[in-house]
């Protein structure tokens, strides 16, 4: 016998749009998420989730971790406003430096495709922003765009570089990149976007599909923040059924840092006024299947600022071939030694 339907929350309905339902749990409809078919604004099966309204009593919501300050945490770093140490990676290599910055709840592993097909003609750096991978998670930081930048700030200094260098970010990352950029002109050479979630303020896009697209992403990502039931367990759960959520690496640890960096930095984000302000060239790379990223967004930043563009029959995750493309282009314009 199928499934009863859920009812749907009425803040997620968009048009006549015609979703198929598929279960999650096999014994209480906790969540549903849905399929999309196609629509004309391109809606992704991956941020469409409908909740079930009848929650069963027996499930009440999971608590992330509270752990207890230590005197360094609570000094040190939240009233003394000391940038955090974060875990960086240099995966050696021949030729100038480049450092990758991750995007949400991933970590350098994000690069694991991309890595060995730079090292031949650059020094790799990876960077585990705070929150994520093996960097402190302090459960008390706002994970506001300021608080990433110092962390970054600091672990880049502590490499002591002599010279300009590459900096690559990866849909957060590429947000963090760019602030970077603009406030550290003389740092950075080159910037490298990969799949930057470009959401402009909705006023300011002139096409109805993407304004419509970006509105559907931006309440979608309230609906995960602020809904009660959305939890870590559940988002694992979603991980299982749909390829494109597989690259969230959620734990309790990691809830609060991944909603918070998404509020603060990506849906409250400042990408177009900081490109606007970087000196460096601006290499832009982002898949036409990409399930997270507005398109036309992104070609509107070529406005802004002289960008060059490299669309991509890719997804949002840095797989073999989004790593080829990336790879083959720093390459080609990599002064000889």
């Amino acid at each position: 016998m199928p499934p009863k339907k859920a009812q749907e929350d009425p803040s997620l309905c968009f048009g006549s749009l015609t979703l198929p339902i598929y279960q999650l749990m096999p014994t209480a409809p906790i969540i549903q998420v849905t399929f999309s078919q196609a629509a004309a604004i391109g809606v992704p099966s991956a941020v469409v989730i409908y909740y079930h309204r009848e929650m069963p009593s027996q499930l009440p919501p999971i608590q992330t971790v509270q752990p207890r300050l230590s005197f360094k945490d609570r000094w040190w770093h939240r009233y003394l406003g000391r940038p955090y140490k974060l875990h960086v990676n240099d995966h050696g290599g021949q030729g100038p430096v480049i450092i990758l910055l991750h995007g949400l709840a991933s970590s350098s592993a994000n690069w694991v495709e991309l890595i060995p097909l730079l090292k031949d003609s650059h020094r790799c750096v990876s960077i585990d922003l705070l929150g994520f991978g093996d960097s402190p998670k302090p459960q008390w930081s706002a994970y506001a765009m300021d608080d990433h930048l110092r962390a970054i700030q600091a672990a880049i200094k502590r490499l002591r570089l002599r010279q300009p260098f590459t900096l690559v970010g990866h849909s957060l990352g590429s947000l963090l990149a760019t602030r970077y950029a603009r406030e550290h002109a003389s740092h950075v050479e080159r910037l490298v976007l990969l799949s930057p979630p470009v959401y402009a303020p909705l006023h300011t896009i002139a096409s109805r599909a993407a304004r419509q697209r970006t509105s559907l992403y931006l309440r979608a990502y309230s609906f995960l923040r602020t809904h009660k039931r959305f939890t870590p367990e559940n988002i694992q759960r979603l991980s299982r059924i749909i390829p494109q959520v597989r690259f969230i690496l959620v734990s309790r640890v990691t809830w609060k840092p991944f909603i918070r960096s998404l509020e603060q930095c990506i849906e409250h984000q400042t990408l177009i006024a900081d490109i606007g302000k970087v000196h460096s060239t601006i290499d832009i790379f982002y898949g036409i299947f990409d399930e997270l990223i507005v398109p036309y967004n992104i070609k509107q930043l070529a406005k802004v600022r002289d960008v060059q563009l490299y669309p991509l029959r890719v997804s949002h995750v840095v797989g073999k071939r989004y790593s080829l493309a990336v790879a083959k282009v720093l390459a080609s314009q990599t002064p000889a030694p």
